[in-house]
Parts: C-alpha cells; structure tokens; sequence
C-alpha cells in the first residue's frame, strides 16, 4: 500500500525478496465484455489510461479523515453479489475454478523485465495534443529517458564508427 505524502507516495519497505516493487502511484483497470461479464484487470501506473475500464482504486482517506462513509452491510453484500455475478462462469465454479485473468500492463512488463522506457519527443504526435503532453509529462515522470531524432540519430553514427 501507497501511503501518499503530497504528491509523491511514501517509501515503503520491501520483506519479500522475490517480489518486484513498482514505484510510483498504481490503478487497477477492470475490463468488461460487451455483455458487461468481467474480462480482466490490468495493473498500471495511474496515469496510464484505458477509457473503456472501471477504475477500481480510489482514495478513502486524507489527512486521517474519511472521504466517503463506509458502507452498511446490507449494501456491502448487495456489492458482493453483483460483482461475483458479473465474474466469467469458469471462475465462479466450486470445482477446478480458473483463475481470473489479472495482468500488468505493457509499460509496467517492461520495467519489469529491466527494459527502460525512451521516447523520442519530437518524432511523437498524438492526434489529441493534451494526451500527447501528458504521454510526456508521464515518461519524464517516471524516469523514462526523452530523446531526440537528431540524438538517436548522433548515437547510431557514434556507434557504427
């Protein structure tokens, strides 16, 4: 758990050794078929953006108070039911249930596995100017490295000599 401290969340320490710790504030995006059955849950940077999804994260408290009152128990199973109807069949079955698909998403698998993000910015244009600045904004954020054509171009030169 993120504990948020300004605009930045706090450090929080690591017991498990064979876990990877992701820094940086998380959302988990929750996918739907068109039928409104669950598809699958993506975890991934919250300034990432998948439009079709739920967002399933959401602050409950700030500066020690609560935002919204928790709710009685009648509406808590109510909750429960709706959402375990929605589940696909095959995960709501008691025998040899299958797992339910929760994945991270792209940016966060390549961090993962050691990649690290470049973006080349002024070879970048997103048809919505503000996407594309926040696209920016977000892999400046997140320690991915912003290049330009004519420095891609000066390395691949610096290299093949």
């Amino acid at each position: 758990m993120d504990v948020a401290s300004g605009d930045a969340p706090s450090y929080r320490a690591k017991f498990s050794e064979e876990k990877t710790t992701y820094r940086g504030r998380k959302q988990v995006f929750r996918l739907t078929n068109s039928d409104g059955s669950f598809r699958e849950d993506v975890i991934a940077r919250e300034s990432e953006r998948y439009p079709e999804a739920e967002l399933l994260l959401s602050p409950v408290m700030r500066e020690g108070k609560r935002l919204v009152p928790s709710p009685n128990l009648v509406q808590t199973r109510a909750r429960a039911r709706r959402e375990l109807s929605r589940l696909p069949e095959p995960c709501r079955r008691l025998q040899n249930p299958e797992p339910y698909p929760v994945r991270f998403s792209r940016e966060l698998g390549l961090i993962k596995r050691g990649y690290p993000v470049h973006l080349v910015e002024d070879a970048t244009r997103h048809l919505d100017s503000r996407r594309g600045y926040a696209t920016i904004q977000h892999v400046r954020r997140h320690g991915g490295r912003l290049l330009t054509t004519s420095e891609v171009l000066a390395g691949v030169l610096q290299s093949a000599a």
